[in-house]
Order: C-alpha cells, then structure tokens, then sequence
C-alpha cells in the first residue's frame, strides 16, 4: 500500500503545471530540492545561506528569492523550523535527551536550543519531553 501511495503521489507531482508552489513545488525545483534534500539529511550540519546556494550552484541573492518564493520563508527560517520540529519530535517521543538533541542539531549549547526551541514552540524542551511521557 505505501509503494502503491508513493507512485501516486509521485505521478500527481510530476504532471503538476510548473506554476505550483509550496513545498512540492520547491522540492521539484532542481537547485532548490538539492538544498531541501541536505538540509533534510543533515540537520545539525552548518547551512549558512551562501553554503547552499554554492552548492544548489545559484547565487546567494538568485537562492534565497527562488526559495522564498516557493516557501514563503527565507532559507534560514526554514532551516529553523525544521530543526525546531524535529526537536519536538525527538523530545516528545523521548528518543534523546535534551543535551543529545541540542547537539544533534547544531546547537552550540543546550542554553542556546533551549531559548531558541521556547521562542519557537512556544514551551520549554522539557515540558515537550515531560508531555510525552504522559
């Protein structure tokens, strides 16, 4: 059934008309998708915004605006988010400690996640982590 929904999903984005945007459109673009694809599979590595568009082989200025455009939000914020969500994830299903996914993600120290983490999802990492313990 997964394999069968995987090809139908795929198929439906491959026939989409080339003005989609979103996250689909943007992981069907080629520079934007690769950068997508690093950011995905490395979380916790550095991605300064020139790193990426280096590697997508675009400017820094012509990167960040295709991936605003596609996602409505700059490079870093979307870096942001999804090492926040992931975080939550982590922490809710009590896979790392808080120490561990601070590292994991890039975070210098756990001070620094912890700030960043509350700003974003609105509560401590431990209350996440405690909720999930539930």
């Amino acid at each position: 059934a997964d394999i069968v929904m995987t090809q139908v999903i795929r198929s439906w984005v491959e026939t989409c008309s080339d003005d989609l945007t979103g996250w689909l459109a943007a992981v069907r673009d080629p520079q934007i998708g690769s950068a997508l694809a690093r950011i995905h599979r490395s979380p916790g590595e550095d991605w300064p915004v020139d790193r990426l568009a280096a590697l997508s082989g675009l400017s820094r200025s012509r990167f960040s605006q295709r991936f605003k455009s596609l996602l409505s939000v700059s490079p870093a914020r979307y870096l942001l988010q999804w090492r926040l969500r992931l975080a939550e994830s982590w922490l809710r299903n009590g896979y790392m400690s808080l120490s561990q996914v601070a590292s994991e993600l890039g975070y210098e120290s756990d001070a620094s996640f912890s700030r960043a983490f509350k700003r974003f999802i609105g509560v401590s990492p431990g209350a996440v982590r405690d909720s999930g313990r539930g």
